[in-house]
């Protein structure tokens, strides 16, 4: 199907129409994952001034417009100074950054949905994807998808949302000030979903009430009657949510909506219970934790906000899973892996390792450091090792933020021979199945594939 036709894409673009016979079927910035009929945009490595970057560097998109041509593109946003021949049409423009923030504004403006963005600490791309999965199921949703959530992740996912879904779900994150301002007005929602304010990133901001406001900024896109979902422990003063509807999530009955866990139901499945109002809706979710509870309340404040069909939603939440690294349970074997490798800050973690506390069998934390802390870095990590070695029953620590406490540390290769050690030391004083937490900060254990690589190995030696 057309998502873009190619009038569309020059009236978006500011681009004079000619007579061509391009539409474009999807959107692409990677010539390695374009589908045939996919535009490609040949971006930069350089977002410029307005956003930060850890990827930014030489790399053009420009240097690949070859092989987008070999994947059958239909046509090519390209930088107009550009001097290469190119074998499918081209849209040239003075910058293909801000090229394709303009198609993302095109796709707001010609669509009637409900629009939802998210942004948090913690928890987003679970909550995103919970609200995608619910709201699908009750009439045409459009999601961004992985973690686009940033300079280019954001206005790609907005340039790939057909004009006739009923909602839009949009993650946004931040790594420096002012970077969610930016973004909510691109994505304009109806409603602004802050799931919390951790120290994450904290190392590049002045305080937690820069970062808290910098959360709360997610609500300076909103219209009049746009709404704010916020944790009803956040403080909302000196931010634009003060100025808008506001509806307060949580775990107790002082929320405007708030969940409890009840008991176990006939078929073993835990049983919550989310309260809207005065409607009590009962659901039986397929994960256990507070900290997944409360991110449930926030997707049940956000349908509600939306008018969706919460006794639909509630009977449908039985199917939701846990994103891949947030939280993961994998079977191997007589094991239990908790992958939770995507990324961590002290509160998350905290959440993860009390979980893990509350699970039979033998107990085990795999930790990797955390990140971009700033002077807070080395008492946060002593009050999670703590808090670990005091509730499970091992601690193996990655990286060199960790105190000496007395845990186990491992080698930050993570090569196959302290694979190997570890599964050999875990056997070793394992009375019962294992349940290993796996959790740190990205490029320790996600980037290195470890928590596959940990499945492969107990699947081959279990053989």
């Amino acid at each position: 199907m057309t998502l873009w036709s190619w009038r569309e894409l020059c009236e978006a673009l500011n681009v004079p129409v000619t007579d061509q016979h391009a539409d474009a079927t999807g959107v692409s910035i990677d010539s390695r994952t374009l589908a045939p009929g996919d535009i490609f945009i040949a971006l930069s490595g350089d977002p410029g001034p307005r956003f930060h970057s850890s990827s930014a560097g030489d790399l053009d998109g420009h240097d690949f417009l070859k092989a987008a041509v070999q994947a059958e593109a239909s046509s090519a946003m390209i930088r107009e100074d550009y001097r290469g021949d190119v074998a499918i049409p081209v849209l040239p423009v003075p910058d293909t950054h801000e090229g394709l923030w303009a198609l993302g504004r095109a796709a707001r403006h010609r669509t009637d949905a409900r629009v939802v963005a998210v942004t948090g600490s913690a928890g987003k791309t679970t909550c995103r994807s919970w609200l995608e999965a619910l709201l699908s199921e009750q009439a045409p949703t459009h999601a961004s998808t992985g973690s686009l959530n940033n300079h280019w992740g954001v206005p790609l996912s907005m340039s790939r949302m057909p004009a006739e879904v009923h909602y839009g779900v949009f993650e946004v994150g931040t790594n420096n000030p002012g970077e969610i301002a930016l973004l909510t007005e691109l994505v304009r929602p109806d409603v602004a979903v802050v799931l919390n304010v951790l120290p994450a990133h904290i190392g590049r901001f002045p305080s937690m009430d820069d970062l808290r406001l910098e959360k709360l900024s997610l609500a300076e896109g909103l219209g009049e009657t746009g709404i704010v979902i916020a944790p009803s422990n956040l403080d909302l003063k000196e931010s634009a949510a003060m100025d808008r509807d506001v509806l307060t999530f949580g775990l107790s009955s002082d929320a405007d909506i708030w969940s409890e866990w009840g008991s176990v139901d006939h078929r073993g499945t835990d049983e919550a219970s989310i309260h809207v109002g005065d409607q009590r809706l009962v659901c039986h979710p397929p994960f256990k934790g507070d900290h997944r509870l409360l991110t449930l309340t926030a997707v049940f404040a956000a349908l509600a906000a939306v008018k969706a069909d919460l006794e639909k939603a509630a009977r449908d939440v039985v199917r939701l899973t846990v994103p891949t690294g947030r939280g993961e349970v994998i079977k191997a074997g007589d094991w239990t892996l908790v992958d939770d490798s995507y990324n961590a800050n002290p509160v998350s973690v905290l959440y993860a390792v009390d979980a893990l506390a509350g699970e039979g069998g033998h107990r085990v934390a795999v930790l990797g450091e955390m990140l971009e802390l700033g002077p807070d870095g080395p008492s946060a990590h002593e009050e999670v090792l703590l808090a670990a070695m005091n509730s499970v029953d091992q601690v193996f620590t990655v990286g060199e933020n960790w105190p000496p406490k007395g845990q186990e540390r491992l080698d930050p290769q993570l090569d196959d021979a302290v694979l190997t050690a570890l599964v050999d030391r875990i056997e070793d004083l394992a009375k019962r199945p294992p349940t290993v937490l796996i959790k740190g900060a990205n490029k320790v254990f996600w980037a290195k594939g470890f928590v596959d690589r940990l499945n492969d190995a107990l699947r081959t030696r279990h053989l």
